[in-house]
């Protein structure tokens, strides 16, 4: 952000006969998208709560309590010492764990709004490790199906700033053209989850890291392993 730059957000919204309507459309869609990119619920209503011929315009304040990084943009001086060049394959593997980071956001946040347990299965290895276990990608759908119907309303948060992507070439050998080499990528993190299930009149909640370890596959990955450590207790809620 540049000094003196203002910076402002509205919801989404159509015009019709030459009002300005609010979009829940356009609302959900930019949702989706803001937490595709790893900004927070909070963030994402912050983003959205001003009217369409209002708007909400962001300070540090509120920035540092929604969880939005903002960085001073400054002009570079000519005794600003240049950054050491960038070889081909230092950018590819920032390519890529920025991809691999971007899909374990995707997975997380479809699943938290819909029950998505054949999708996500689509991704997983014919076998995998999983919280230490070899299984196979029947079990884990099944087991994704089984904790939809146990918690119909779920969340997921990540907390960006936990997220880490370390990729690199899997295997041993001589170094071959990136496209005949698999890339694995373990993505780290930590994560805040939230269930609940109105019909049994419970909730729960927790904070755990978790590791993803990804095997590149064409312009997407497949997951090869996964676990999770709880970092909090679970807190478990009754109502009646």
């Amino acid at each position: 952000m540049e000094r003196g730059a203002r910076i402002g957000f509205h919801a989404a919204y159509i015009e019709s006969a030459g009002r300005a309507s609010e979009s829940g459309i356009g609302n959900a869609l930019l949702g989706s998208y803001l937490t595709q990119i790893g900004l927070s619920e909070n963030a994402v209503v912050y983003i959205t709560q001003a009217a369409p011929t209002e708007m909400t315009w962001l300070n540090l304040r509120d920035a540092k309590q929604i969880g939005i990084e903002v960085l001073p943009f400054e002009e570079q001086t000519p005794a600003t010492k240049p950054a050491p060049p960038v070889t081909s394959r230092e950018a590819s593997n920032q390519e890529i764990s920025s991809r691999a980071r971007l899909f374990v956001k995707e997975i997380n946040a479809r699943l938290s709004r819909i029950n998505a347990a054949e999708w996500v299965g689509q991704l997983y290895a014919d076998e995998v490790i999983s919280y230490g276990k070899l299984r196979s990608r029947r079990e884990i759908v099944t087991e994704h199906r089984l904790y939809a119907e146990q918690w119909p309303e779920r969340s997921y948060s990540i907390q960006d700033k936990s997220m880490n992507a370390v990729c690199g070439e899997s295997g041993l050998g001589p170094a071959q053209p990136a496209p005949q080499v698999p890339v694995e990528c373990i993505v780290t993190g930590t994560m805040e989850w939230k269930g609940r299930n109105v019909a049994r009149n419970v909730a729960a909640s927790g904070l755990s890291a978790f590791t993803y370890v990804l095997r590149s596959s064409g312009d997407t990955f497949i997951i090869k392993e996964v676990d999770a450590v709880p970092r909090r207790p679970t807190t478990y809620t009754t109502a009646y």
